[in-house]
């Protein structure tokens, strides 16, 4: 398999700005794949598409996005299929956690963690 097996073709990475996600953004570069980097704060893709600028002649698109939210993931996803054709690999990566243990969180809680991480 070629060094630069996924060039011409685009991976999205959910929760993009730090650590898997980041890493992972970071590896699909290296293979040469253009970017759709999502998160909810901006401010961390623009970090994680520098540092993968630094290195690599790829296209990245930045989609500062609340996945758990309808209306923001259609608007993306609208956005993604005007700057590119297609998605060869989409990783769903985003994720929080609750902040009290299953038996005490509320169901608003409960219900975010879940449209996050599921």
């Amino acid at each position: 398999m070629s060094e630069n097996f996924l060039e011409g073709k685009v991976a999205l990475v959910t929760g993009a700005g730090s650590g898997f996600g980041r890493e992972m953004a970071i590896n699909f570069a290296k293979k040469g794949a253009d970017l759709v980097l999502n998160d909810i704060h901006i401010e961390s893709i623009k970090e994680t598409r520098d540092i993968i600028l630094n290195s690599h002649k790829v296209e990245i698109m930045l989609a500062e996005a609340d996945i758990s939210d309808e209306e923001q993931v259609n608007l993306i996803s609208k956005k993604v299929f005007q700057q590119f054709d297609n998605v060869f690999v989409l990783v769903n990566n985003a994720g929080i956690r609750g902040g009290s243990s299953s038996l005490k969180t509320k169901m608003k809680d409960y219900d975010m963690v879940m449209n996050v991480n599921v």
